[in-house]
């Protein structure tokens, strides 16, 4: 896409976390779900129009790379075997069928998860977890490599799991309270 370079699409963090300055003085962190999840009917609907925009066109521009592919390797086909022409068009086709498996395989990592895109993109390919159809089976990697995965932390405290929910009250100030006969 226009504007973006190689490391913008395999920036190792997530693309949808935002840093803001809260009311506080500090730095919150806006997270572009969570966001969206509270918006209104009207907003996600012209989002989701919006997006799928972006898809159809994403869709489109695969497929005619696919074609521009096949019609490259036809090329090849028809010129003498083992020339140099050949072996250039043959490995141009390879180059751009990589392309289209890095991309693809970026998009499905982004949704499951992966915190480190290129290091997941490169295990995928030495441990041979590509499938004949070009796909990772995320639940498979998640199990050899949960390293990659963002950890999901969910809310609690210290206190959880005791009979009054509070934390336990022993310490040198209630020691102390205790001997001076005041707890």
């Amino acid at each position: 896409m226009p504007g973006e370079n190689k490391e913008d699409l395999e920036n190792n963090q997530s693309t949808t976390d935002v840093s803001y300055p809260d009311a506080g003085g500090g730095a919150s962190k806006l997270v572009f779900e969570e966001w969206m999840s509270d918006q209104g009917d009207d907003v996600k609907e012209m989002f989701d129009g919006h997006i799928q925009g972006l898809k159809s066109a994403l869709a489109s521009e695969r497929e005619n790379r696919k074609k521009l592919e096949k019609e490259v390797r036809k090329l090849a086909s028809d010129l003498e075997k083992g020339s140099e022409a050949e072996s250039r068009l043959e490995a141009l086709a390879d180059e751009m069928g990589e392309i289209d498996r890095k991309a693809t395989f970026y998009e499905a990592a982004h949704a499951a998860g992966v915190k480190n895109l290129k290091l997941a993109y490169y295990t995928a390919i030495q441990d041979e977890l590509f499938d004949k159809s070009g796909k990772v089976d995320f639940e498979v990697m998640r199990s050899q490599f949960p390293e990659l995965f963002r950890v999901v932390v969910t809310p609690g405290n210290a206190g959880e799991g005791r009979d009054d929910g509070l934390p336990a009250r022993s310490g040198m100030n209630e020691f102390i309270r205790r001997s001076a006969g005041r707890g």
